[in-house]
């Protein structure tokens, strides 16, 4: 019963959805993952792959990410064209750097040729920033000044100044130094010691899109890593050219994998034929770089399907 003259009101939330919330509506078929062991080759076409793990922000929301072929995860933004990993459970979404067209060659995919590190003689030159102890940060590697050059020179556009607002800065990128079972950290260690990826990956093939908070860098430019490489569908036991990550071009992850020989520091590495390198070479040597972003939950899309011909378009005016 209400008095002659009550007024009565009602309030609602505006709901404003995100990226992630937009694109996933053009991939209906969702897929999940068990079997790491294999490679994916498969063309497809409004697919998405659901992970079965938390991701880095565990109360953020579900992961989901591309594997094997797909012909539709092309974004165009910045002035450059990227592929997309995959859709952080923040909904935030993560892309990896492909080049100034969807037809060139791999060598453009990547922006230039570095060592991860000039040095490799101690265990912490694994780390994308380090110190001098096993989960340090402090001192940028030689791979992110290149990252960050590049970020913020003319050669980019100036991504950083023009569309630095688009690009999130608190998802982080995974520089996961935790070790394996059995190893124990060293700076110079005198026999071989393997970092935990080395045992998700080669060991156990059982990929992870988790990280510990002391190895979550908020950075605004990164690189990809090697659980993301195995959830796309690369493995470390064989080659495969049919995944949208293999590029016919040999570049670097950001994910540690071993030390041995009093400190020679190793990091995985994406092979030209396809492989998820663990091993080999030190992170002195010289690969492709190939840049990582996150685009902010609330960017929008101007146009797109996704393919190469029609890239969704981030609306950035």
């Amino acid at each position: 019963m209400t008095t002659s003259g009550t007024k009565c009101y009602l309030y609602f939330d505006e709901y404003t959805s995100s990226i992630k919330d937009t694109l996933l509506s053009y991939y209906p078929t969702v897929l999940t993952r068990t079997d790491f062991s294999t490679t994916v080759t498969n063309t497809t076409t409004g697919v998405i792959y659901k992970s079965a793990n938390s991701s880095q922000y565990d109360n953020d929301g579900e992961v989901y990410y591309f594997a094997g072929n797909p012909i539709d995860n092309w974004i165009y933004f910045g002035g450059f064209y990227w592929r997309i990993i995959r859709f952080n459970g923040n909904g935030t979404v993560r892309l990896i750097y492909a080049g100034n067209s969807t037809t060139g060659s791999g060598e453009d995919d990547q922006i230039r040729i570095s060592s991860f590190n000039n040095s490799s003689n101690m265990s912490y030159y694994v780390g994308l920033s380090y110190d001098g102890t096993q989960h340090g940060i402090g001192t940028e590697s030689t791979i992110l000044i290149e990252l960050n050059n590049w970020y913020n020179s003319s050669e980019s556009g100036n991504l950083g100044t023009n569309y630095g607002n688009y690009i999130d800065n608190n998802t982080g990128f995974c520089s996961d130094r935790n070790m394996s079972s059995g190893s124990g950290w060293s700076i110079q260690p005198s026999r071989e010691i393997r970092y935990a990826a080395y045992e998700r990956l080669v060991t156990n093939k059982n990929p992870s899109l988790g990280c510990s908070n002391n190895d979550i860098l908020n950075i605004p430019i990164g690189l990809i890593t090697a659980d993301e490489m195995a959830y796309a569908g690369g493995t470390t036991t064989s080659e495969n050219q049919n995944y949208y990550l293999s590029t016919g071009q040999e570049y670097w992850t950001m994910t540690p994998s071993l030390a041995y020989n009093s400190g020679t520091a190793v990091n995985f590495w994406a092979g030209s034929s396809g492989w998820v390198f663990n091993f080999g070479t030190t992170v002195a040597y010289s690969r492709g770089i190939r840049p990582v972003i996150n685009l902010r939950s609330d960017v929008t899309i101007s146009s797109g399907n996704g393919t190469a011909s029609h890239p969704f378009v981030i609306n950035t005016d």
